[in-house]
């Protein structure tokens, strides 16, 4: 199997299976990972910082077959200047439209940073052992603590 197609993930489970049923190979290590992918998909989620128009055009691209001519570079140029323009104006109104939200919500800087992924990164929150979430330093220290005396003890 040469793994085209299948996460690292899928990968594991197929190769386990493989040694655990090697009599019934085929299907279980090639045709049922198909099979469950169809069932397990998710929708990806709408966080995207490129709009749909921005997608399209590098599907386009993508697919482009290398220019021959000189008209075909000339338009393999331009698409490229159309392409980077717009993820440029997406990208800028994603930051917009962050900066917007952390402003509507009384946010400081700070927070905008952490949402924009910029700066050192950094746990933001822990969850506790009731599942709730804790944000503050002392909190996520006191959680860390108590995670790795319960591991180690």
């Amino acid at each position: 199997m040469d793994g085209k197609g299948f996460s690292k993930r899928e990968l594991i489970v197929v190769e386990s299976i493989r040694e655990d049923f090697s009599v019934g190979g085929y299907f279980m290590a090639v045709q049922l990972p198909k099979v469950a992918r169809k069932f397990l998909d998710t929708k990806p989620s709408d966080n995207s910082k490129f709009s749909e128009d921005t997608k399209n055009l590098m599907k386009k691209r993508r697919n482009l077959k290398p220019p021959s001519t000189e008209r075909e570079k000339i338009e393999a140029a331009e698409l490229n200047k159309t392409l980077q323009k717009k993820q440029r104006e997406d990208l800028r109104n994603r930051t917009t439209k962050i900066i917007e939200d952390v402003i509507k919500q009384g946010r400081g800087f700070k927070t905008a940073k952490r949402n924009f992924g910029q700066g050192k990164l950094q746990f933001t929150g822990v969850l506790e052992e009731d599942g709730s979430l804790t944000t503050n330093c002392d909190g996520i220290a006191k959680r860390a603590r108590e995670y790795y005396q319960k591991l180690y003890s």
